[in-house]
């Protein structure tokens, strides 16, 4: 019998660590065997002799021993890893705090203090002294995508960074130049490191709860116009920070890498101050990345608001939207200005408020960087008119002088602003260098606020470029050893010396300026100081400039005069005493794209308070303001007293030029009004009266005017209280004694649109010759009623925003031409009477539907009304002279048409061209079908066979998709039309790119008669080329030549 492995067992146990029993044995240093067990092994190797039994016993302990040191080595390597790791911890807190003091130490150096005076620089003061707090406004983002300023102030700072205890990701704060932005974000930054590092108890935070500030390790104060090429805020923070820290390479790389750790695990804020001077073009994104992993990060980013107004920033990026709009208290920061300015008290903040209201300079007190240049420039004893250009003369004088002791004056000064300088004239070769690069800067590739030196010393000289830092016009950055970037004192002072570069030079190239922008509104600035400097050429360049905004200002007035537009989709905002106005195009919540309509109103907008600010500079300046031309006259709600005076004053210089004028409440005396109707007889096209109180006579005469005008002209009257009682002279003034004047003009191209009319008017118009009416509510439909059938010469009607129950049909003149329904909601039962009507006329009509609700729930008295009646009504009516155009139609409108004699069909959207592909074989008599869409697939249109026509209008489609529209049409047995407007065909818009079914379409369309298909094609596409190529087409018609390149495999 062979002896048993007995040291097998025993090693197999003690290996396995985690094994209770092996564990038990060796929980004792000094381990002795077991009686029972040892009585055991005798009873079991009781064959065995002594000597094999001792050594059975010896080889067990020996096991037990070996087992025991390697128990005990893995649980001295656990208490080993327990050790280490607590050593890393502690030495990552260790690095953590020397980065953190470091930063504060940084801050408290580079953040401290800021200049309270722009005319002498270094001449700077702690912050604290000098500081008043902004205030800082909620901007909301509504559902709709609409931005509306509040009321409401942000008041803690836990309101900044937290959201019902959920930290905030951005907050965006925006402001117009020289508002405090900057200086606003210092000033956070040193309350950070005070609730971080306690330095002083008299210390005054700008909110007084600083221990929110307490609860982030780390702050990173970045300014974005240093980093244009750098988008990932790690980088950024390493240029900025860590390099200016750190001068040894090695622990830079060590920082950095420890930055990467605190991103992820630490409560940090970015205080990211610039985002309009940042210029990346590194990649789509509006906003410097901050990684997805960096969860605990808030960021704090300063911006001007027109850099907001960017398609790719979507409502969904921006968490918190704040406004700086002034400071609270301005005497408070006039006081500290002045005592930081001067050792005694010889003149007081008292004398500079007088001074300031003797002047009429208010409105610079809204900005603190002018509040704080005109307390300089009152100390120094100089005199100020108003002028920005002035102001910056003055400015710039007052750097010449710290650079140079020659003083010299114009004896003939180009331009009235240099007049009071002292410096500059010795020096003037600087200035028009400096205005070169200003230009050069402003108006490259893309406009930059940080440039090289290679590019300074494009237009400067060397010794020009010393003379420029010392005077501290120009200012320079060193990036490293070999490389430094320079920018001017304030981008403000870049944008009046780039208008300055225009206004002096001989040679005005207008395509060096608008080549580099997209509109002129991104120059409004520089368009502003060229009014000061020279109008003619401001106006020069905005007859030019404007060409490429005249049809989203169109647009956009036109919406506005439409009411295409709501209130809530645009927001429009001013402050006090400033005449700098902020508009965001609204977008729409869903998809996130700019509503066009809202988009262009705030486009006219903006333009014509572009306009406000360049005619109050020229005025300033002492131009003559009748050189600027403005055509287009908007006097809404959002207009300051200030602004309404310029306005007024551009109207009465623009007098005989007046294309539009829209007028909310009183603006204008009704006197005032006629005579710009009068003196712009040749040339005005809208007129809007928003809320405004008149008589009946003052209507009929403005109507009498209008008719007298002899083109066509757009009139609104919404909101219009027109009666009796507001009679002009007093007592009551009968409608006969007027409307038998007004019943003999011809009012055919006025086209007059009434939203909330009176009873007065109505009976004003009773058989009058209007040419076009559009009513904008279910009141103005009701007493109007009666008045429609008088109406002689009404061709086209517009029904806006009304709700039809009852069967009651409105009653239409017989010269009715067109009829408009947008958003309406009516019962199947009114429509279909609405459309037995129109068959009755014996004339070719056009009938507009947009988003009109036709459905059976709109019946009277809310109950379900069987639409078998009127539909047996319709069938028997000739409808072949009906041109109906449908967007966003109901499938209850659509089976209404169904077996009808409709003869002219258009469907606007996809869905259309969906809901009423089951009832087009039905419609006997139509000849002619238009559709607008985007298209996949093969095509599921089934066509009647009366169809002489099909045009499809700017859309999308697959080849898959045409190329079975084409076989349905060679189907239909007789010469048909097939008409593709911008139609873009291509095999990329079938839902699997590309596939065998393509080819199938096209097999099968080369086995089609397709000769007595004629096909008209504008701006072709190669992939229909290749559909076409080989088939049978009986005639092919190209619009461009491009289009004939394009095709010309398929002709031959």
């Amino acid at each position: 019998m062979e002896a048993p492995d007995v040291g097998a067992q025993p090693e197999t146990t003690a290996a396995a660590v985690g094994d209770h029993e092996a564990m038990d044995m060796v929980a004792e240093d000094n381990m002795e065997p077991n009686p029972s067990q040892v009585l055991a092994y005798s009873e079991t190797y009781s064959e065995y002799d002594e000597r094999e039994l001792l050594l059975l016993q010896r080889t067990k302990e020996t096991v037990q021993m070996i087992a025991r040191d390697e128990v005990n080595d893995a649980i001295a390597e656990v208490f080993k890893g327990v050790q280490s790791t607590g050593i890393a911890e502690a030495d990552y807190q260790r690095q953590c705090e020397k980065f953190h003091d470091m930063l504060i130490d940084h801050y408290r150096r580079t953040q401290s203090t800021v200049s309270v005076s722009p005319i002498w620089d270094g001449h700077d003061k702690p912050i604290h002294t000098v500081f008043v707090r902004p205030n800082l406004n909620y901007i909301t983002i509504e559902n709709d995508g609409s931005r509306r300023k509040t009321d409401n102030k942000v008041l803690q700072y836990k309101d900044l960074v937290y959201k019902e205890n959920k930290l905030i990701k951005r907050v965006i704060i925006q402001g117009e130049p020289g508002m405090g932005k900057t200086t606003l974000l210092s000033k956070f930054v040193l309350d950070w490191c005070e609730a971080a590092s306690p330095e002083s108890q008299e210390y005054r935070a700008n909110f007084s709860d600083l221990e929110t500030l307490k609860g982030f390790k780390f702050l990173f104060h970045l300014s974005l116009r240093d980093s244009p090429e750098t988008s990932e805020v790690v980088k950024m923070i390493k240029t900025q920070l860590i390099d200016n820290m750190y001068s040894d390479e090695d622990e830079r790389k060590q920082v950095y890498t420890l930055l990467q750790h605190i991103m992820k695990t630490e409560k940090c804020i970015l205080c990211m101050d610039g985002l309009n001077e940042w210029t990346t073009d590194l990649n789509n994104d509006p906003f410097p990345i901050i990684a997805t992993c960096h969860k605990q990060c808030v960021a704090l980013i300063t911006t001007r608001p027109w850099a907001m107004v960017d398609k790719r920033i979507k409502d969904s990026g921006i968490d918190l939207l704040i406004e700086v709009s002034g400071i609270m208290d301005k005497e408070q920061l006039v006081i500290f200005i002045i005592k930081s300015r001067q050792t005694n008290t010889s003149k007081s903040h008292k004398r500079f408020m007088s001074y300031v209201k003797e002047h009429k300079l208010e409105h610079f007190l809204a900005s603190p960087l002018l509040l704080t240049l005109l307390v300089s420039v009152w100390i120094n004893s100089q005199h100020f008119s108003g002028s920005l250009c002035e102001m910056n003369c003055i400015l710039l004088d007052n750097l010449f002088r710290k650079a140079t002791k020659h003083e010299g004056k114009f004896s003939q000064a180009q331009f009235r602003c240099l007049k009071g300088t002292n410096y500059i004239y010795p020096r003037v070769e600087i200035l028009n260098s400096l205005a070169k690069l200003a230009f050069e800067c402003t108006f490259s590739s893309g406009k930059s606020l940080v440039f090289s030196k290679e590019k300074v010393l494009e237009s400067l000289s060397p010794e020009h470029l010393n003379f420029s830092l010392q005077a501290g016009i120009l200012s320079e950055r060193y990036i490293s050893s070999i490389r430094s970037e320079f920018s001017f004192l304030h981008e403000t002072m870049q944008e009046f010396l780039a208008a300055f570069h225009i206004a002096q030079s001989n040679v005005f190239s207008i395509s060096s300026i608008l080549g580099t922008i997209r509109h002129v509104l991104e120059i409004c600035q520089v368009f502003m100081y060229l009014c000061g400097l020279d109008i003619e050429k401001a106006n020069t360049l905005l007859d030019s400039a404007v060409h490429d905004l005249k049809g989203d200002i169109s647009h956009g007035l036109s919406a506005y005069v439409n009411g295409r537009y709501f209130k809530n989709k645009i927001s429009v905002f001013h402050e006090e005493n400033k005449n700098l106005l902020k508009v965001a195009p609204a977008k729409r919540n869903d998809t996130e794209t700019y509503d066009s309509n809202a988009h262009c109103v705030s486009i006219a907008i903006l333009f014509q308070r572009m306009l406000i600010a360049g005619f109050k500079e020229a005025e300033a300046s002492k131009q003559n303001v009748s050189y600027l031309v403005c055509n287009d006259f908007i006097f809404d709600e959002y207009l300051h007293d200030s602004e309404l005076g310029y306005l007024k004053s551009m109207l009465m210089n623009n007098i005989s030029r007046v294309r539009s004028l829209i007028l909310q409440s009183n603006t204008l005396q009704t006197k005032e009004i006629l005579t710009v109707l009068e003196m712009s007889k040749a040339c005005l096209r809208r007129l809007d009266l928003n809320e405004v109180k008149c008589s009946t006579e003052w209507i009929a005469s403005l109507l009498i005017k209008l008719a007298s005008l002899h083109h066509q002209v757009q009139c609104n009257l919404f909101d219009a209280a027109v009666n009796n009682i507001y009679a002009e002279d007093g007592p009551d003034v009968s409608l006969s004694d007027v409307q038998s004047e007004l019943l003999s003009c011809n009012m055919s191209l006025i086209d007059l649109f009434v939203r909330n009319g009176s009873r007065d008017l109505y009976g004003l118009l009773r058989g009058t010759s209007i040419g076009i009416l559009a009513l904008g509510t279910t009141d103005d439909v009701s007493l109007a009623a009666d008045i429609l059938p008088t109406l002689s010469k009404l061709e086209t009607l517009e029904l806006n925003e009304i709700w039809f129950k009852d069967r009651g049909c409105v009653q239409l003149p017989p010269t009715l031409k067109r009829l408009d329904l947008c958003e309406v909601k009516c019962s199947t039962e009114w429509f279909g009477s609405l459309l037995i009507k129109l068959s009755s006329l014996q004339h070719q009509f056009e009938f507009i539907m947009f988003e009109v609700t036709v459905n059976t729930r709109y019946a009277e008295d809310g109950l379900y009304i069987s639409t078998s009646d009127v539909q047996r009504e319709l069938l028997s009516c000739d409808m072949s002279r009906i041109d109906l155009f449908v967007r966003n139609g109901s499938r209850d409108l659509y089976e209404l048409l169904r077996g009808t004699s409709i003869g002219i069909l258009k469907l606007g959207t996809s869905d259309d061209v969906s809901l009423a592909a089951d009832i087009l074989p039905t419609l006997s008599k139509l000849e002619t079908l238009y559709i607008w869409g985007t298209f996949n697939d093969r095509c599921a249109i089934q066509l009647p066979p009366t169809l002489q026509c099909i045009s499809l209008q700017e859309g999308e489609c697959s080849t898959e998709w045409l190329g079975s529209l084409f076989i349905k049409l060679s189907s239909l047995k007789h010469q048909v039309k097939c008409k593709l407007f911008d139609v873009v065909v291509n095999t990329s818009y079938a839902e699997d790119v590309y596939d065998a079914s393509i080819s199938d379409v096209r097999n099968e369309l080369l086995c089609t008669d397709f000769s007595h298909v004629k096909l008209y094609v504008s701006n072709a596409s190669r992939d229909l080329n290749q559909l076409l190529r080989g088939t049978s087409l009986g005639i092919l018609k190209l619009n461009t030549t491009d289009d004939e390149s394009k095709c010309c495999c398929a002709i031959v």
